[in-house]
Parts: structure tokens; C-alpha cells; sequence
């Protein structure tokens, strides 16, 4: 873990205290805040500087400098480059207004530069992994701000069973109806846990995003089904479910409570 810190830029000091909990090991600084999933290639960085300290001025440096950065991280921890797929910058735009009392209408300013991310998907042997990702923000100084960097390790059994999901999509393979929406798009590939859970489970899917027949503001809805348009349970974030809410009481006229 220091080596890593130390690769990473990140002030591991005298005063540096050492965590674990559950599944999660790393450091607490006065200034930054340092953690590792023992379970999965997963990493969390958190700037805990005040905010006057880190958010006085914005990273100033070029869109091409946030990505090498980027790089260095993935080196650090040694993310293979063959994965990494789709880096881009994604910038913020601020827009501020106020109430114009004497017409009632609100009056916006002129919108600003805000902050920028650096983000990147994943692939793994031409297929695209759909829960991976690496999202990462700099401050003015050029230190990690955020990071939250989740891949995990991938058995060779199921990019296996993920390539034969991806010669069946090409075969011309039949994506289940749903009504009020047509297929967009169809996608063979792999599902996994969130990088905030307790649990990694790791399934071969196929993604269908349908698109909706009449045109609105209505959301694009995905489906992750098995070859036989069966839904796929979603990965598990917990070792077990969530213990159900308890049944909530309302009183008879008598005045005796009873279940819904």
C-alpha cells in the first residue's frame, strides 16, 4: 500500500492511520483518504483538505494533462492499457441567475467553465465490460481529488461464455419485445458488482437498450438478459438481500391494529 501511495502522490505521513472494515483496507491522513477493496481491483480516493485549500482555483492544466494523469493511475496500479477504452474529459458548465423583482422573470448569467473529470471505460478482449469504470477529478495543485477506479479481475471461463453470447448477437439473435419501445441497440458483454458492495459477482449478459416508439423525455430502458432473452438477476451488492420493511399497521374501527 505505501508503494502504491507513494506512486500515486498521495501524503502517507507519520500521522497516517491504517483502516480496515470489511472488505475495504487503506489510510486516513489529515489530507487525503486512501482505500482498496481486498476482494477486487477496486480503489477509492478522497481529497479531505478543507475546501479553500483545494477548490480556491480550478486544475488549470490541459485536457491532454488530465488524461496522462489518468495513465499514470492506471499504471500505478497496474490496469493492463489493452483494456482501457473510451477516455474522454468531461467538462462542467456553471450557469447562475437570480430573480428580477420588478418583472417577475428570472434572469441567468452567462455560463462558466466548472470542473472537470477524467473517465474511461473497459473492454476485455473486444468485449465491453459494463460496471467497470475509472472516474477521477484533479485539484487546482494537481493532486488526485477523486478517484474512483473499479476493475476487477475477470476469470477466463467467463470471457469465454461472453464471446459465445457475442457470436450468438451476430447470428442475428432475437432480443425480447418490450411494448411502447423498439430495439436500439444489442451488446454481448460483462456484468459485475457495483465498486460500494460487499460481494463480486461476475455473469456474461447481453445489454438491450430500447428505445421509446413515441418521441418525449421518456428514458431509454436497458434490459441484461441470458441467450434465451431470460433477465438476468442483477449482481448481487450484498452477501445476503435485504431484510424486507416491516408490514405497516392500520387500526380496524375497533381500534385493533391490523397487517396490511
Amino acid at each position: 500500500m505505501r508503494a502504491q501511495a507513494e506512486t500515486l502522490h498521495l501524503p502517507l505521513t507519520k500521522d497516517s492511520e491504517l483502516r480496515a472494515e470489511r472488505n475495504l483496507v487503506g489510510f486516513r491522513s489529515p489530507e487525503v483518504l486512501f482505500s482498496q477493496r481486498r476482494d477486487s481491483r477496486t480503489y477509492f480516493i478522497q481529497d479531505l483538505r478543507p475546501a479553500q485549500q483545494k477548490e480556491e482555483r480550478l486544475f488549470e492544466g490541459s485536457d491532454k494533462e488530465y488524461m496522462e494523469r489518468l495513465n499514470e493511475v492506471f499504471r500505478a496500479l497496474e490496469i493492463p492499457d489493452k483494456e482501457i477504452a473510451e477516455p474522454r474529459v468531461l467538462h462542467e458548465q456553471m450557469q447562475e441567475g437570480h430573480l428580477d423583482h420588478a418583472t417577475g422573470k428570472l434572469v441567468k448569467e452567462e455560463p462558466r467553465s466548472g470542473k472537470r473529470w477524467v473517465t474511461a471505460a473497459r473492454q476485455v478482449e473486444g468485449l465491453p465490460v459494463f460496471s467497470s469504470r475509472a472516474l477521477m477529478a484533479l485539484s487546482s495543485d494537481g493532486r488526485v481529488s477523486f478517484l474512483e477506479l473499479h476493475w476487477p479481475m475477470i476469470s477466463a471461463e467467463t470471457i469465454k461464455e461472453a464471446h459465445q453470447l457475442q457470436e450468438r448477437v451476430r447470428e442475428k439473435w432475437q432480443a425480447p419485445a418490450v411494448e411502447g419501445a423498439h430495439v436500439e441497440s444489442v451488446e454481448a458483454g460483462i456484468l459485475h458488482s457495483p465498486a460500494v458492495s460487499f460481494v463480486m459477482d461476475i455473469r456474461p449478459v447481453i445489454r438491450v437498450t430500447y428505445a421509446p416508439d413515441k418521441k418525449g423525455l421518456s428514458k431509454k430502458a436497458v434490459r441484461y438478459v441470458d441467450v434465451n432473452g431470460r433477465d438476468v438477476p442483477a449482481p448481487r451488492q450484498f452477501t445476503q438481500p435485504l431484510p424486507a420493511p416491516p408490514e405497516k399497521q392500520r387500526p380496524t374501527p375497533e381500534g385493533r391494529p391490523i397487517s396490511k
